[in-house]
This record gives structure tokens, sequence and C-alpha cells, in this order.
């Protein structure tokens, strides 16, 4: 008894040993500016946790200029590394955005305050030959379609809007190759494969470092709220890893 309860420890440590040495935590800062005046919008610091070199979790805390947490994310992409679930809450008010991948499509929850009622919505989406993404889920469907986007192929992929209740169908494709802090890089360009709604919206731009494929710079409308209006954010927002 004692021999074989020896083992299973011995065997649960080794286990755990070599998924810790496997694991690979990485961690990143951002800030946003206003693109219009250059005023600080937020700053981010985050970690992001793979497994065998594959995507698992990432922790983000948004603070506001003065250095004060406003809100938190978790990110989770055990489930769909492109459509991973996320919770994000703002500290201020309570205010919780949750977005989870189901097999039929997205399940949203919005709660206005701490004490606000739950709001829940369903985004009806079958996976087929265009993939629905949430936000996270762009780097890693970047990369993944890397040689196609390099190539100067358009890539169509749907991308859920939760605060408009609905899926979006946009389109990326490479802008040019430029030099970013001193290494070569593409600047993608993401907009909305609708020819109206491309009419009266203006496009997003991702820049991703050549080498490493990660991404550096986001340039357009954001999903985090603007701090200081509450509304949405039009942000010039880098990475440092």
């Amino acid at each position: 008894m004692i021999r074989t309860i020896l083992h299973r420890v011995c065997t649960l440590i080794i286990i755990c040993c070599a998924g810790a040495l496997y694991a690979e935590t990485r961690h990143f800062r951002c800030k946003a500016v206003d693109p219009n005046g250059g005023a600080v919008i937020f700053t981010c610091s985050g970690s992001e946790l793979r497994s065998g070199g594959k995507l698992v979790s990432a922790q983000i805390r948004y603070l506001l200029p003065n250095g004060k947490l406003f809100a938190r994310e978790t990110i989770n992409y055990r489930k769909d590394r492109f459509s991973p679930d996320l919770a994000f809450i703002d500290d201020r008010d309570g205010r919780r955005e949750m977005i989870e991948k189901t097999v039929s499509g997205f399940n949203l929850l919005f709660q206005d305050s701490a004490k606000g009622t739950p709001d829940a919505h369903r985004l009806k989406h079958n996976d087929g030959a265009i993939v629905a993404l949430t936000v996270p889920g762009l780097p890693p469907f970047i990369e993944h379609n890397w040689k196609a986007f390099t190539a100067g192929e358009k890539i169509v992929f749907f991308c859920v809007f939760p605060l408009q209740r609905k899926l979006v169908r946009l389109r990326a494709q490479l802008e040019k190759t430029i030099t970013f802090r001193k290494q070569p890089a593409l600047l993608m360009r993401m907009q909305p494969e609708n020819f109206v709604y491309r009419w009266f919206s203006d496009p997003v731009y991702l820049t991703f470092l050549v080498k490493s494929k990660r991404l550096v710079r986001y340039q357009g409308l954001h999903y985090v709220r603007d701090p200081r209006t509450g509304g949405g954010s039009i942000v010039d927002l880098t990475f440092v890893w």
C-alpha cells in the first residue's frame, strides 16, 4: 500500500515537473495613445502562457495614465485559439463583458455594473469554410495564415463585435513591408468585407515582426472602452515583449 502511494506521488511530481518545464510564460506591456493628440489613453501589463508552443491563456491588467488599475481581462485559448473565451471586468463600476465559444456559435454576457442585471445574447455560427474569431484570436489566426498573407492573398473571416451583438465579415491583407524598431515587419490592413461597411469605417492596421510573427502595433478601433468617455476607443497601441 505504502509503496503504491509513494509510486503515485512520485509519478505525479514527475508529471507536474515535466509540465512546468514544458510550459512557457511570456510577459508583455502595452501603451495606447490617442492618434490625434498623442495623449496616453491607457497602458497594460500582462502574461501569456504557452504549452508545447501552443497558446493556453493570458491575463491582462489595464491601467489609467496615472497608474491606477481600471480593468482586468482573462483569455482562455484552450477550446479554440482563434475564438478564445474571454472575460473583461471594469473595476471602476463592475461592468462585465464575457464571450464564450460554443458548438453553434457564441454566448455573450453583459452586465452594466456590479449590481446590474446580466444581459445575455447568442450569436449563431457554424464552423465551416469561413472561421469566426474573437479579437484576441487575431494574432494566432494571422500566424496560422502567414504564408498566405506574405504572398499578398486576401483572407476573409468573421469577427465577434460584442457591443454591437453581431458577427461582422472582415478581410485582412498585406499592406506593405516596413521596418519597426529596426526590425523587418509586415503591416496588415483589416476592414469589413462589405463595401458599404468598408466605405463608412476606417481600417485597422496590425504590425507583425517578420522573425517572431508577434503583434507589436495595433492602430484603429479597439474593443477596450476609452476610460475617458466610456465609448469606443481609437488607439495607436504598441506592445513590448
